[in-house]
């Protein structure tokens, strides 16, 4: 499975990339430079696409103006300015040798209009340019303003264009929002952040513990929205101006048919029409591509603001990146452009525009829902980072006396190992040795072997062997973590010398009896071993290393709390006064939950499937703005922020 990098080569972001460069993506809304002159004079409107005759007196004008538009990925904060025949490619030239694409440049923009019964002028600076196009804000222009009278003036050369009126009420990019094709489905996909905690044997040797950082209870996938993923997998790898890319998140290579870790089907609180499911799954169960048409989940929006069409839906484009700063130049425009309801004639009613739209589709209502994620933990263990080494153990050591091949009975100490016996019933080594049994590395069937690790701080010695699974949940186990999913059958289990007790304590190593088998040297007390940090000796019957008392280390930053945004679809006939009671039958219909994965539950009931609503993110509440604020309106903005629900298109099922 591959994801998206930003130095991956992907098809859809060279697509991206040229159809962002052809269509020009909105730059900066700067306005620093305006200069505005007033006067009592009013001044009448003309009408929108017409070129005025007004001439700058015998001087010819370098730049003839042949259209403005208001920008299609920022129609409320830029203009365009097109003059087909090359003028504004040969007098504009940017002033910013790095990028002089980007504005500002050797022309501005002139604007003129009306204002509380006086006519001003402002000029300000370019924002971008190339062959016959150039983009300039319009945020200082009052919102007030019906019309404004549009030239632009070549500084290095004095000489100013003809007027062209642009008429913000009748102007947009001229889209015909009763043709199908001027709106875009909006298209849920998921990713899922690239966690990294440290192996628990050793936290500062940098590599990583997989089972906790892959485990699907800390690293889910979360949603993210859009109406052209080629320009969203084009921004997550850098290609958009000005926004940088996200780093440690990993999306599907497909993200319209995700492998089973990133496809997460939504849940309502209550059955719609006999069925829970929002989107994710077929109605015999099978799964269903992420956005196959569901009445709760499928809405259109225009492709740019037109007409009635004005309300931007901003949103998480991809992971870290979002809409809701695009008149800031970050580059990247709302997701689309939906219509304001008309409010009824009671309290928290409302109905959407009644004017055309296209053949076969239908008005709905999206709304906001927002949950706030659980701070992630992971387990860390002291014990485990203070064990010390592991020696692993080679083959025969060198003989030391003529009594015993591997200990001297005067030293016991002169080998790390030199206790590491299984001596399988032996009295000691030299009883194996006597009655002829071969002391190996384990590579053959011995009868007495040598254990094939040892712990350096703690003279434990261990001998791999395979099978089992992990101990009791509430331990961190080495190699292994007790998180799911467990260690399959054939892992390494890790058996401490555990032989009955025979003999004395010779100074080196009878059955059972030894400084590092699992006996207190002084009594001869077994399983007691003084210095025993993993539990060994007590280990369960898996026999895994585990530390019974692990600590938890905090993944997440709490002052950067995390969240997941669902946009949900409802008929218009559903009212706002219904979507702001959590406790109404209506809105249960609607409220979505989710599991992290399906590998959580993937089933049309999960109730009725037994799916633990434990692992489920049921927090999900309905924010009625805009996801700029973190789904709620700063207190001081009262309802004039309000964004949802906003009406869009749906298609005949």
């Amino acid at each position: 499975m591959s994801c998206w990098s930003k130095n991956q080569h992907h098809p859809l972001r060279e697509l991206a990339a040229l159809a962002l460069l052809l269509s020009a993506v909105a730059a900066s809304g700067c306005t620093n430079g305006a200069r505005m002159t007033t006067s009592s004079q009013s001044t009448s409107a003309s009408t929108t696409g017409t070129s005025n005759t007004a001439s700058t007196g015998t001087t010819t004008p370098l730049i003839t103006i042949s259209n403005v538009l208001r920008d299609q990925f920022n129609p409320n904060g830029t203009i365009d300015v097109i003059d087909t025949s090359g003028a504004i490619g040969t007098y504009c030239i940017g002033t910013v040798s790095s990028n002089p694409t980007a504005g500002p440049s050797s022309c501005e923009c002139n604007y003129t209009y009306t204002s509380n019964g006086q006519t001003e002028s402002i000029s300000v600076p370019t924002t971008y340019q190339d062959t016959d196009l150039l983009k300039c804000s319009i945020t200082t222009i009052p919102t007030t303003v019906t019309s404004v009278q549009v030239s632009v003036t070549v500084t290095t050369q004095s000489n100013t264009s003809s007027p062209f009126t642009l008429n913000f009420q009748t102007s947009g990019t001229g889209l015909d929002t009763t043709s199908a094709s001027s709106f875009s489905q909006v298209l849920r996909y998921t990713c899922r952040d690239t966690v990294y905690i440290p192996d628990s044997l050793d936290p500062s040797s940098g590599i990583y513990d997989p089972l906790q950082s892959e485990d699907p209870k800390i690293s889910y996938p979360l949603d993210f929205y859009a109406t052209n993923l080629g320009a969203a997998i084009n921004a997550y790898a850098g290609g958009a101006s000005g926004v940088a890319p996200p780093t440690y998140w990993n999306c599907p290579s497909n993200p319209l048919s995700p492998p089973s870790p990133f496809h997460v089907t939504l849940y309502s609180q209550t059955a719609l029409n006999g069925s829970k499911v929002i989107s994710g799954l077929n109605s015999d169960g099978s799964v269903a591509a992420m956005n196959a048409f569901n009445p709760r989940s499928t809405f259109y929006l225009a492709n740019s603001a037109t007409g009635i069409f004005s309300v931007p839906i901003n949103t998480y484009y991809a992971p870290t990146l979002h809409s809701y700063n695009a008149s800031a130049g970050t580059g990247l425009p709302p997701i689309g452009y939906g219509a304001s309801p008309i409010s009824g004639s009671s309290p928290g009613t409302e109905s959407c525009p009644n004017v055309p739209i296209p053949a076969g589709y239908a008005w709905v209502k999206v709304w906001l829902f927002r949950a706030a994620l659980p701070t992630r933990v992971y387990l860390k263990s002291t014990a485990f980072s203070n064990l010390g080494n592991i020696d692993c153990n080679p083959g025969p050591y060198p003989k030391l006396s003529t009594t015993d091949q591997y200990s001297n009975a005067s030293d016991n100490t002169d080998l790390p190992f030199n206790d590491c016996f299984n001596l399988n019933g032996y009295a000691s080594v030299t009883a194996a040795l006597t009655a002829g049994a071969p002391i190996t590395n384990g590579l053959t069937t011995p009868t007495a072997t040598l254990v094939s690790r040892f712990f350096e701080q703690t003279g434990m010695c261990v001998n791999p062997t395979a099978g089992g699974s992990s101990s009791s949940s509430g331990n961190l186990d080495a190699p292994y973590s007790s998180l799911t999913p467990t260690p399959p059958v054939g892992a390494d289990i890790w058996t401490p010398i555990k032989a009955t007790l025979s003999g004395g304590n010779t100074g080196y190593p009878t059955a059972g009896v030894g400084v590092y088998s699992c006996t207190d040297p002084s009594t001869n007390a077994a399983g007691v071993n003084l210095n025993d940090p993993v539990n060994l000796c007590k280990s369960t019957s898996d026999d895994l290393p585990n530390d019974t008392s692990p600590t938890t280390q905090t993944i997440d930053d709490p002052a950067s709390p995390r969240f997941d945004f669902l946009f949900v679809v409802t008929p218009q006939t559903v009212m706002s006064g219904d979507m702001s009671n959590a406790s109404s039958p209506v809105y249960q219909q609607y409220a979505p939950y989710r599991f992290r994965s399906d590998s959580d539950c993937s089933a049309l009931d999960p109730d009725a499937a037994g799916c633990n609503l434990s692992d489920a993110f049921t927090m999900y509440g309905i924010k009625f703005y805009d996801v700029g604020s973190a789904g709620d309106a700063p207190s001081s903005s009262g309802t004039a922020t309000q964004s949802f629900p906003v009406c869009a298109l749906q298609p005949a099922s």
